[in-house]
């Protein structure tokens, strides 16, 4: 069961990569879940 998963990851990270759908991201490490959400709305020019 692992081994589907393992393949299946494989293959959905080539089709997000031709999708071309991660315009951005945002580095959460340190921030708050709040302090998250902001950042995504401001970089997506929401906020």
């Amino acid at each position: 069961m692992l081994q589907w998963h393992l393949v299946r990851s494989g293959e959905l990270d080539t089709i997000l990569e031709a999708a071309a759908i991660d315009d951005f991201t945002v580095g959460a490490t340190n921030l708050s879940l709040s302090s998250t959400a902001k950042m995504v709305l401001s970089t997506i020019g929401w906020q």
